[in-house]
């Protein structure tokens, strides 16, 4: 690897979180007028565009999508497909920083979980993580549960964000397999198409709304946003280690705190703010020590 290719990978990945952020903003103002299926159908569908753009500029398209695992792709979709409704459902209730932080749970639930049955032996680092990351989500909690009355959308909000972190784990030891004998490209378009599908069935539940004009631009840079952050990532991770890039998922944060503050000019509870540090450093001792062993 060249220093010239660690450098594009740093600027990739810090761009497929700003993008990814500002995804999540769009989201955020689209809850207020359209159900969560529909915003997932919308971030699916619109995804589709640049993805195949993408494969075709790398000659990965249709050649690139046969696959040995179709069973294994599908769990790896429906378990990220239903962390983005989760994820989706946390940011309607929540400020994007708290959603963003929660999200950083999942590598730790999956390496708690590894050690617990999996028999796996993580460092035992991770499960003081797992105590960490667990008084944090209690001091992100806590100002929703003080005064006269229990503040419910805090609470929805924050048990969609641990589910969907959990989900995301799950997906995420899905595509650990995946990525010994497929292409990233089929991976990210099978999870894709599999959203698609899944975001267009809750139109039965009768929920749907015709959006605005200008709900539609959000709809549609939703899409357009997540599948440019996704190409952005893979180039990344094509350019480094892991090691290298996973790190600065952490830079999310950084973007969260300030569209929250910009756009809907929130600024963080002290108190909750204390927990999503204590979050963030659970999630960066997993990182961190979740793969060396005792």
């Amino acid at each position: 690897m060249t220093a010239t290719a660690y450098r594009d990978a740093i600027i990739l990945k810090i761009l497929s979180t700003l993008l990814f952020a500002v995804m999540s903003t769009c989201v955020r103002l689209s809850t207020v007028d359209v159900p969560t299926g529909q915003i997932v159908f919308f971030r699916s569908v619109f995804a589709l565009l640049p993805l195949v753009v993408y494969l075709t500029i790398r000659g990965q398209f249709p050649s690139g999508l046969a696959t040995r695992r179709p069973g294994t792709h599908a769990l790896r979709s429906l378990f990220g497909c239903g962390a983005m409704f989760l994820a989706f459902t946390a940011l309607a209730y929540l400020p994007q920083a708290n959603a963003t932080v929660l999200s950083f749970l999942s590598p730790l639930i999956l390496m708690i979980t590894g050690g617990l049955f999996l028999k796996e032996k993580p460092h035992p680092l991770v499960y003081a993580a797992g105590a960490i990351g667990f008084g944090g989500i209690l001091l992100t909690v806590l100002p929703a549960l003080q005064g006269p009355e229990i503040d419910r959308a805090t609470l929805i909000g924050t048990a969609a964000g641990i589910l969907g972190a959990a989900f995301t784990a799950s997906a995420m030891s899905q595509l650990k397999r995946l990525t010994h004998t497929e292409q990233p490209g089929a991976i990210a378009l099978y999870f894709t198409l599999t959203s698609s599908v899944l975001g267009a069935a809750t139109w039965f539940l009768g929920d749907w709304v015709m959006p605005s004009l200008s709900t539609t631009i959000l709809l549609v840079s939703v899409g357009l946003l997540g599948g440019a952050a996704q190409i952005a990532m893979t180039e990344a991770f094509a350019r480094a280690p892991a090691s290298v890039v996973a790190p600065l998922e952490y830079t999310s944060m950084l973007w969260a705190l300030t569209l929250d503050a910009l756009v809907f000019r929130l600024l963080p509870d002290p108190v909750a703010f204390g927990g999503v540090v204590l979050i963030v450093l659970s999630a960066i001792l997993a990182t961190v020590y979740g793969r060396r062993s005792r």
